[in-house]
């Protein structure tokens, strides 16, 4: 049966105290009005969510070098067989533009080089540190 429901001793109320509770609620409201809400306790409230960081021109500068270069040169991670090349290279691309400065600054240090051209024992240290630290 996909829908049975179990009950625990004392957590249950009858139907009728239900609808007693219900009909003093709605005695204080006016004729023609809708509600929308709740019956019995208070369901949880929602997670909140932190604001988003604001940055400076400079930050928005190096954090989209920073994802140019990490699009660039880091091998997306095989996602399975279930997945194709190009789906792991799109949700390897997500993943890269949902990171904040600070995640980002992990996988390089210093300036990235203004032609965006690093050396292969550059690009092995990049995929290393992707392969090792990637959220």
């Amino acid at each position: 049966m996909p829908y049975q429901v179990t009950k625990a001793e004392g957590d249950t109320e009858s139907p009728g105290k239900t609808r007693i509770e219900m009909a003093k609620e709605l005695k204080g409201l006016e004729a023609g009005k809708s509600v929308l809400g709740y019956i019995g306790a208070e369901p949880p409230t929602k997670r909140e969510v932190p604001p988003q960081q604001k940055y400076s021109s400079d930050e928005i500068n190096e954090m989209t070098a920073l994802q140019n270069l990490l699009k660039k040169y880091v091998v997306p991670p095989a996602l399975g067989t279930k997945f194709s090349d190009q789906q792991a290279k799109i949700r390897f691309i997500r993943k890269v533009e949902r990171q904040s400065l600070q995640q980002l600054q992990r996988f390089w240090d210093g300036a990235v080089p203004e032609d965006g051209v690093i050396s292969i024992e550059e690009q092995s240290e990049l995929n290393r540190r992707w392969e090792e630290t990637s959220p």
